[in-house]
C-alpha cells in the first residue's frame, strides 16, 4: 500500500471530522439560541404581565391609568408622576423586547400591536415626547418608539 495514498485518505478522514464537528457545533448553537429565545420571551410575558396586572389590580392604580388615558388633564400632579412611572416600567419591558428580538425578531412582531396600542393615547405619546430622553439616544427603544410614532402620526393623517 502507497503510504502517500494512505496520508490522503487520513486527511480526507480528518476534513470530514471537522466538517462534521463544526455541523454538530452550529446545530447546538441553534439550538441554545432558541432555547434563550424561549425563554427571554417566556420572561419577557411573565414580566408585561405583571405589570398589566399591578395596574388592573390595585384599584388606586387603575382609577390613575384611566383618568390619565381618557381625561389627563384631571390627573394632579402625583398622579402624574405615577403615571409616568408606570410608563417608564412598561417603555423599560419593551427595551427588553427590543433587545430579544435581534435574537428573535418575531417576538417584537407579538409586541408592537401592543405598543401602537399603547402609544394611541395622548397622555403616553406625550409622556414618551417629554421623557425620551432618559434612554439613550442610539437606543434601540427609542428609535423604535420614535419610528412607532411617526408611522402613527402619518395613518392619523391619512
Amino acid at each position: 500500500m502507497n503510504w502517500e495514498a494512505v496520508g490522503a485518505v487520513g486527511e480526507f478522514l480528518g476534513a470530514v471530522a471537522v466538517v462534521g464537528s463544526l455541523v454538530y457545533l452550529a446545530i447546538q448553537v441553534r439550538q441554545a439560541r432558541q432555547m434563550f429565545a424561549t425563554g427571554a420571551q417566556q420572561q419577557l410575558g411573565d414580566a408585561f404581565q405583571q405589570l398589566l396586572r399591578d395596574i388592573w389590580s390595585d384599584a388606586e392604580v387603575h382609577r390613575i391609568w384611566y383618568i390619565a388615558t381618557t381625561m389627563p388633564n384631571d390627573l394632579s400632579d402625583t398622579e402624574r408622576e405615577r403615571f409616568g412611572m408606570l410608563l417608564y416600567s412598561m417603555f423599560a419591558e419593551f427595551s427588553n423586547v427590543l433587545q430579544v428580538s435581534k435574537i428573535d425578531p418575531s417576538i417584537l412582531e407579538a409586541y408592537d400591536p401592543i405598543i401602537d396600542r399603547m402609544l394611541r393615547f395622548p397622555a403616553v405619546r406625550s409622556w414618551w415626547r417629554r421623557q425620551s430622553s432618559t434612554f439613550p439616544h442610539t437606543s434601540l427603544i427609542r428609535q423604535h418608539i420614535d419610528s412607532r410614532i411617526s408611522a402613527l402620526d402619518a395613518e392619523e393623517r391619512n
